[in-house]
């Protein structure tokens, strides 16, 4: 591995971002550690069998004899009771200037029930499980990115109450949009095919922080993380095979994603203890899908953004990408996705 100073100020070719990588201050004096839990409250909405209290499902998979909105599901996706973003904005409300620039924030969000069940915690799902709520994720992206005003699709999942979490009950967010956050590579700006590409050859040719790879994916602690331990599995675009958009990925490439997500996820806890982590799922503007490959980034939240982040957009982190990729390659069991099409989706169940 080769030697980097002390601190060290790195940018993301992707999207432009900057972060300084100062260990070091891992070892400064803390005060009281914030507390991690999402409140468990006796009543879960999304529990099964308190179907009345979520808008009408979109998607679900639930037994043959079942009715929509009713028990006997095991994952559905609703409308999120208190949306970001309306499917009408109310522009007659709205008084837009030079100065004080605004639109109707126009949009569609979803929610992703992902167990019928109280677990909490994504490393308490199964293989099979994780597989379905990203053959959801997929549909409805395929779904949501054919609408006429979407520009983009932000697929997200916050774990933990320091990531956003506000239930505990396992679940996911999608969030389509009529503009391209700015967060998102652009193919007019940075974030290019051949800048993804050049990105990725760069790290499977040092390998400093390389956590595995095969012809399928790469597993990375990118080098400018924005977090300290965040973990990236995406497409591996050097192994000679064109990538494959996320809407056309296949079920057992699905699979094999599921697998890769759940070994991180449970060695990251294995390092660091049952922690808080945002799962942001990357994808290209609707307009243009080749734009560069779909990312899958695993955020823990082990810090906070104070006040030199927030002046400057610069992210500080206290764990390097290479000693992170060095300990969770050191503790990573990586679990085989074995499953069957039967097991995916039981013969008494379906897709409505």
């Amino acid at each position: 591995m080769s030697q980097r100073s002390s601190t060290e100020l790195r940018q993301d070719i992707l999207t432009g971002r900057s972060v300084i990588v100062a260990a070091h201050r891992s070892e400064r004096p803390q005060h009281s550690a914030v507390h991690n839990a999402v409140a468990h409250e006796q009543y879960d909405p999304f529990l099964e069998g308190n179907e009345k209290d979520t808008p009408a499902e979109s998607l679900a998979l639930r037994q043959v004899d079942s009715q929509a909105d009713q028990p006997g599901w095991l994952l559905r996706v609703v409308p999120n009771r208190y949306p970001a973003v309306t499917q009408t904005g109310h522009s007659e409300n709205q008084q837009a200037s030079e100065g004080f620039p605004s639109s109707a924030a126009c949009g569609f969000h979803e929610v992703v029930i992902e167990c019928p069940d109280r677990r909490t915690r994504l490393a308490d799902l199964s293989v099979v499980e994780v597989t379905r709520i990203l053959t959801a994720w997929q549909a409805r992206f395929n779904v949501l990115s054919a609408e006429p005003d979407v520009d983009a699709v932000n697929i997200f999942r916050n774990e933990g109450a320091l990531a956003g979490a506000s239930l505990p009950h396992c679940h996911s967010q999608i969030l389509a949009t009529q503009r391209v956050p700015s967060a998102i590579p652009h193919p007019h700006n940075v974030g290019t095919a051949s800048r993804y590409s050049q990105w990725m050859k760069q790290e499977l040719t040092s390998r400093d922080r390389i956590i595995t790879e095969d012809q399928q994916l790469v597993v990375v602690c990118p080098f400018a993380s924005r977090v300290a331990w965040q973990v990236r599995i995406c497409p591996n675009v050097c192994s000679g095979q064109p990538p494959i958009p996320f809407g056309e990925v296949s079920v057992s490439s699905l699979q094999t994603v599921a697998a890769k997500l759940l070994s991180v996820v449970t060695a990251l806890q294995r390092l660091l203890g049952e922690l808080s982590y945002n799962l942001l799922l990357r994808l290209p503007p609707t307009a243009e899908p080749n734009a560069f490959p779909w990312l899958l980034d695993v955020v823990p939240r082990t810090g906070q953004f104070a006040g030199f982040e927030l002046l400057t957009d610069t992210d500080i982190i206290t764990t390097a990408p290479e000693t992170a990729a060095t300990q969770l390659r050191d503790v990573v069991e990586w679990t085989k996705a074995d499953g069957n099409e039967e097991s995916l989706w039981p013969p008494d169940c379906q897709w409505v």
